[in-house]
């Protein structure tokens, strides 16, 4: 029996077939150099496309298209951060955009678990609805992180709440969600404007609220109205509707980087009324009302913007008229 020939064969690398292998290099390179020349054409397009030449077409390397501004991303009224690379003006108006690599690397920030992130959902969430609520009990479960990890964490709850929070009944996310969100029960999103925590960090995260709204409370709540105290089949609404009532970042007066959170917040609630859903417009007034005491000239100024537009619900428009006027419950 005759054995298989090596591959490659001493006649296919001989220098006289292969001029380049002369000079003492007859052994090929180590597959880490390999996997680093590799590495280096998939993150080179040019590079790509100049070796693709000798390739039929389909089989060529197509640059990706632009993407399109991200829907989650609410678009900031006010000037940009000075010397930040997170906001740039837009070439059209001199609104204010989050930039494109931004937009980048926080949609990839949802495929980038944390490694705590399954335990912090359950923390928060996998409990039973129970009165008083399980985060009264003093021998309470607890889960300790540092403020830019806790940061993060609340940013991927928030974008990452139509499939990971699925498993859990409206009751368990009203109950986790106040746990969350409530300073009386937990001291998570102070995280949110402490100075320990980046400004890009903090920002995203408060950006990612529009997020929950549109992903989580617009799919999930009734379409009632709370300041009228209308029956709710969903629990989900009572959280909905007090979120900006009882957080913290609804009073920014004196912390770090007041003026960028405050853009980022009126931002978000811009956003959350130009959803479709009663509740959620409803909450979003109600989060106007809530910064009135501190920023009541921009209070008013977004109000006559709600205002201006077309409001169906006799009830919402007349709730918004009254938060105009600093009358808010």
């Amino acid at each position: 029996m005759t054995s298989r020939p090596s591959w490659p064969s001493p006649e296919w690398r001989s220098p006289e077939r292969h001029p380049h292998l002369r000079r003492g290099r007859e052994r090929s390179s180590p597959p880490r150099a390999n996997a680093v020349r590799l590495a280096a054409r998939l993150h080179c397009p040019k590079r790509q496309q100049a070796d693709d030449t000798h390739r039929p077409a389909a089989l060529r390397f197509h640059p990706p298209e632009p993407s399109r501004k991200s829907p989650d991303i609410p678009t900031l009224h006010e000037k940009p951060l000075a010397g930040s690379r997170l906001f740039h003006p837009s070439s059209s108006t001199d609104t204010p955009r989050i930039s494109r690599p931004e937009c980048l690397r926080i949609k990839l920030l949802a495929k980038r678990m944390h490694f705590r992130y399954q335990e912090w959902i359950d923390h928060l969430f996998d409990h039973p609805v129970t009165n008083p609520a399980w985060y009264w009990d003093i021998e309470a479960p607890s889960f300790s992180a540092e403020e830019p990890e806790i940061a993060e964490l609340i940013e991927l709850t928030f974008r990452n709440s139509a499939s990971d929070l699925q498993r859990f009944t409206d009751a368990q996310l009203n109950q986790g969600f106040n746990y969350l969100v409530s300073p009386s029960c937990s001291d998570y999103l102070f995280a949110l404007r402490s100075d320990k925590v980046p400004l890009v960090r903090r920002i995203s995260a408060i950006a990612s609220i529009n997020v929950l709204y549109r992903d989580c409370f617009q799919q999930r709540c009734t379409q009632t109205l709370s300041h009228l105290d209308e029956d709710s089949s969903s629990p989900l609404n009572a959280i909905c509707y007090m979120f900006w009532d009882i957080c913290p970042i609804s009073y920014l007066r004196d912390y770090p980087d007041e003026n960028h959170l405050a853009d980022a917040c009126f931002a978000v609630l811009s956003g959350i009324f130009s959803l479709d859903h009663l509740a959620c417009r409803e909450a979003a007034i109600h989060g106007y009302g809530e910064f009135s005491c501190s920023y009541p000239e921009r209070v008013e100024q977004a109000l006559d913007r709600v205002l201006e537009m077309e409001i169906a619900d006799a009830r919402l428009r007349e709730y918004a008229h009254t938060a105009r006027y600093h009358y808010i419950q």
